[in-house]
């Protein structure tokens, strides 16, 4: 008997067991009835078990207010494990009636799950009551986000202050950003610090309270108009309504305290014009306001040691792109320079960047060296470029201990001046009647001619093919072979180790095919042109995904200073395969 009841404990107890740790899916709500207008929560919970790929219900008859929102859950009781995954929903009905929402679905140990329907009823509420339509509606006014440029006239390379401001004549309890633009055609740096305090602002005649939410610096890659897309924001705003039944004494029956609102700010177009031509020597694509410093090592020393010169560039220009000014000394070998900072930093609430550049020189000969670097940029405030130029730099190179360093090699004939010469080797000896009309050298130059006559005529025979084909037609026809030569430069400065240099060949490479290939122009080429560009010509999804990752690759190379070979290696070899991919789809 003893024996039995144990059995019954232990068979009970891992019952209790199993369903405690039972993998389940369900779909609930907190209202089974709201008001037209109004708005409930509705979740989608999975109980002990990890899951992906979760989708759900269409909400038709909904305007989804908040969600996906993801949480995850674990309890510990009596040694009892259990973890819950949920996603969660604000919704807000559209119309009265009865409405059924459908399960939603989730991958779970292998197996599809799909949770329970839920239904809700919609009422209409009293006459005369403030409905929650109507708190929406005065929301919608008394609460925005703008996207503010500080200047929509731009060039490129310019740094533009982007503010996300929020304006409101309501309590805000909390807020996040949801989506926000890629910013295609310009290379972005977050500002955080900035001021960000409340500043009151009139608006026809309505006054509001605005805050400064985000700041980016922008830096305009391409001339043309670039469009910036609206960011999304989610506010919960305080209402009188709810403040007034709070003092009323029904706070505990409340469901919430606030009301989600979704924020989506005006598209914003940036027009950015191409640099000036007739640019100075010394300009190496800095735009903006810069300073220039030059420090060098001694001034004293000798034919048999170097100088070395760092020039140090700072401004609030993208440096990124900028290359290294030349410079030029007579009598001295100049070595390529070479990076040693480049540096962002946040400076009252805008970015300046540094950059310092190591040039080495070698003095041939001894005597006194004035060296006076300089350094040309635009200025976006005269319009006008700019050349900055260092004191001149002063330096006494003496004769070294090895005497002038010579860079060409010359052979010494140790028998120079002597009365016997060396014997010269290798002759030839010829008959004494041989004749030049019987040479090969006759024949070769004889022939010529007739050799020219039918290259000139080949050539001029394809100018007129080619003149009767369309030109666009011949961009395209040439697109590969002008993408090959870019990955031919890329290969040889990844040999060469030079990462800046490979990933720029590359970039030209895929932007320079897909430009000919498609006939896109330059100010159009920004990543979602590209990808419905080639989506409409049936491109495969993973080749196009590629193509995009591998434009970001290079961007992030290029003003994120990548140097791994083997990356490098790996981008060659993508590159190659996406063009060669693409010519045969297309």
């Amino acid at each position: 008997m003893k024996n039995f009841f144990l059995s019954i404990l232990v068979l009970f107890s891992t019952t209790v067991f199993a369903q405690s740790n039972k993998v389940t899916f369900t779909a609930a709500a907190d209202a089974r009835q709201v008001l037209i207008g109004s708005y409930f929560d509705i979740s989608f919970t999975l109980r002990n078990a990890d899951g992906s790929n979760f989708k759900a219900p269409s909400f038709e008859g909904f305007t989804v207010l908040s969600g996906p929102n993801r949480s995850i859950s674990t309890t510990m009781i009596n040694g009892q494990y259990s973890k819950e995954l949920t996603y969660s929903y604000t919704l807000q009905p559209q119309k009265i009636g009865t409405f059924t929402i459908d399960g939603a679905t989730i991958l779970a140990n292998g197996k599809q799950m799909k949770t329970n329907s839920v239904s809700i009823e919609v009422l209409k509420g009293k006459s005369g009551a403030t409905s929650q339509r109507d708190l929406q509606s005065r929301i919608a006014k008394e609460v925005f986000i703008k996207a503010i440029p500080h200047t929509e006239q731009a060039y490129i390379g310019q740094q533009i202050i982007l503010d996300y401001k929020i304006y409101t004549s309501l309590g805000i309890e909390t807020y996040n950003f949801v989506a926000e633009s890629e910013y295609d055609g310009f290379f972005t740096q977050e500002i955080r610090r900035f001021p960000s305090g409340i500043i009151k602002e009139v608006i026809d005649g309505v006054e509001y309270s605005t805050k400064v939410l985000k700041r980016v610096a922008l830096f305009p890659q391409q001339a043309g108009v670039l469009t910036i897309a609206p960011v999304e924001m989610r506010v919960a705003v305080s209402t009188d309504e709810e403040k007034s039944s709070r003092r009323r004494g029904f706070s505990f029956f409340q469901r919430r305290n606030h009301i989600p609102v979704t924020l989506l700010s005006e598209p914003v177009k940036i027009n950015v014009h191409p640099l000036p031509v007739k640019a100075p020597p010394s300009f190496t694509g800095a735009v903006g306001k810069y300073h220039l410093n030059v420090a060098a090592s001694d001034s004293r020393l000798s034919t048999d040691e170097s100088i070395t010169l760092q020039l140090s560039l700072s401004g609030d220009g993208d440096l990124k792109q900028v290359q290294a000014p030349p410079l030029s000394v007579d009598k001295a070998e100049v070595y390529e320079p070479r990076v040693i900072r480049d540096d962002f930093k946040e400076v009252n609430g805008k970015m300046l960047s540094e950059k310092v550049f190591e040039y080495l020189l070698l003095p041939k000969e001894p005597g006194i060296y004035r060296i006076a670097p300089e350094f040309s940029y635009f200025d976006t405030d005269s319009l006008k470029y700019i050349t900055l130029r260092s004191s001149p730099l002063v330096f006494h190179v003496k004769k070294g201990t090895q005497g002038n360093i010579s860079f060409e090699k010359k052979e010494v004939n140790p028998l120079a001046g002597a009365e016997i010469r060396p014997l010269k080797q290798g002759g030839k000896l010829y008959a004494k009647n041989r004749f030049f009309i019987t040479s090969k050298l006759y024949w070769a130059l004889a022939s010529m001619p007739v050799f020219l006559f039918g290259l000139v005529v080949a050539l001029r025979q394809k100018q007129i093919r080619d003149s009767k084909i369309d030109p666009l037609l011949l961009r395209r026809q040439k697109a590969a072979k002008l993408a090959q030569k870019h990955l031919a430069k890329a290969q040889s400065f990844m040999t060469k180790g030079d990462s800046r240099a490979f990933y720029d060949e590359v970039s030209r490479a895929a932007l320079g095919y897909i430009s000919d290939k498609l006939n896109i122009p330059n100010a159009d080429l920004s990543k979602q042109n590209i990808k419905e560009k080639l989506i409409a010509l049936n491109v495969a999804p993973k080749r196009i995904e590629d193509f995009i990752q591998l434009l970001k690759t290079c961007e992030m190379a290029l003003y994120g200073g990548m140097s791994n070979s083997q990356k490098m290696k790996e981008t060659y070899n993508l590159a190659a395969d996406i063009i060669e991919g693409i010519e045969q789809e297309i």
